[in-house]
């Protein structure tokens, strides 16, 4: 009993439908030729340069579709790197040393040495009259296969939030691009793809034809009859292997004990129940994304709600301190009116002070001449009498 349950444990991630392999889930952005036209380095353009160019793109295309799902991908939710099959990745540091780290941490680290690596002068010159250094494709092919774990960890973990956000299409053009650039260039190892050869096949990438494969046709026109052959043999021997296990299912059948029927309904709730969990953390996953669309609803209703209020309050301040301005004109005005009325009053005080003076002085002056001309006069008199009075002989 122990042993069928070991083997349906081992089987059980080749019964799980796989989403990204959906008919619906298979759209592409980008067609199959201009994937091939993109890829094909231009003519005159260095190869190493064609690789370093490509290589940054990949980098940053696969860093911004991490990051729309990354909200998804946590400690708890994510404790391990795992791709399809299920294939885990361990991270080897500068030392060699290998550790298992959670999902977020081992993007995070790859990112953050690709990051590290492409924006290092002297393996990726920019200037002029710099070469790469001679273990540039060895650099080259280390990038492509950690990106390639976050691809596979990105369809293996998220490719149902990939869907649900509508970025499927994108995902599956990214993915394939990568794909026909290996095709052409051989810069990821074919055990690395292996576990995405599944939706390699789905997808139709097939291979470029290579420039150093020139005689290729003529040999496999020579070995085309010798291949026939040799299916027409293996379809033969298939057939025969087919009808033993026949036959040998039979005899089982026949020979099968009580126990055994018991083991297989054991199985078979056991794996409704795995079916019903699976079911119900896919359930629990759309709801929490239709949440995070909830949330994200409600939170740009409250940024327009507060834009509302501070808009309105804005427009409240405004027509406060254009009406304060109003009132300060006015009150300037009036401050204006009544200084030019005090400066007018002043004025016309001053020239009646003067008039006033002017007068005064005229009269005084007026006195002063009546007074001069009165003495005048007294004194003619004076000197009149004098001359009637006659002087007396001298003794």
């Amino acid at each position: 009993m122990g042993k069928t349950r070991g083997r349906r444990d081992r089987d059980t991630s080749c019964d799980e439908t796989k989403l990204y392999l959906q008919e619906p889930c298979l759209e592409k952005r980008i067609p199959e030729v201009e994937l091939m036209s993109i890829t094909e380095v231009p003519e005159g353009l260095d190869t190493k340069e064609w690789l370093a160019l490509h290589t940054i793109g990949f980098f940053e295309h696969i860093n911004l579709m991490y990051g729309t799902i990354s909200e998804f991908c946590t400690l708890s939710i994510c404790p391990e790197m795992v791709g399809p099959g299920p294939r885990y990745y361990l991270w080897i540091d500068d030392k060699s040393k290998k550790s298992r780290v959670s999902s977020p941490q081992y993007v995070d680290f790859v990112m953050t040495f690709v990051q590290k690596t492409v924006n290092d002068e002297t393996l990726f010159p920019t200037k002029e009259g710099k070469e790469f250094p001679p273990n540039f494709d060895v650099i080259i092919k280390k990038i492509h296969r950690l990106l390639f774990h976050v691809l596979a960890y990105i369809h293996h973990s998220h490719f149902r939030e990939v869907v649900l956000l509508g970025l499927h299409a994108h995902l599956n053009s990214l993915f394939a691009h990568l794909i026909e650039f290996n095709l052409h260039y051989q810069t990821i190892e074919d055990k690395e793809i292996e576990v995405l050869q599944d939706l390699i096949k789905s997808l139709k990438i097939m291979p470029s034809v290579n420039n150093n494969l020139g005689g290729e046709e003529e040999e496999e026109d020579e070995e085309e009859g010798g291949d026939q052959l040799d299916n027409a043999v293996k379809d033969k021997e298939d057939e025969n292997k087919t009808d033993n296990v026949v036959m040998d299912t039979g005899e089982d059948k026949e020979e099968e004990t009580e126990e055994e029927k018991v083991e297989k309904e054991d199985e078979k709730v056991e794996k409704e129940e795995e079916k019903g969990e699976n079911v119900e953390e896919e359930e629990k996953r759309d709801g929490e994304v239709s949440e995070k669309g909830e949330n994200c609803n409600e939170e740009q209703k409250e940024m327009d709600t507060e834009e509302k209020d501070t808009d309105e309050k804005d427009t409240k301040e405004k027509d406060t301190e254009e009406k304060d301005t109003e009132e300060k004109d006015s009150e300037k005005k009036d401050s204006d009116k009544k200084d030019s009325e005090e400066k007018d009053t002043e004025k016309k005080d001053t020239e009646e002070k003067e008039d006033t003076q002017t007068d005064k002085e005229k009269n005084d002056e007026e006195e002063v001449e009546d007074k001069e001309g009165s003495e005048n006069s007294k004194k003619e008199d004076d000197d009149d009498d004098d001359d009637d009075v006659l002087p007396g002989p001298t003794a």
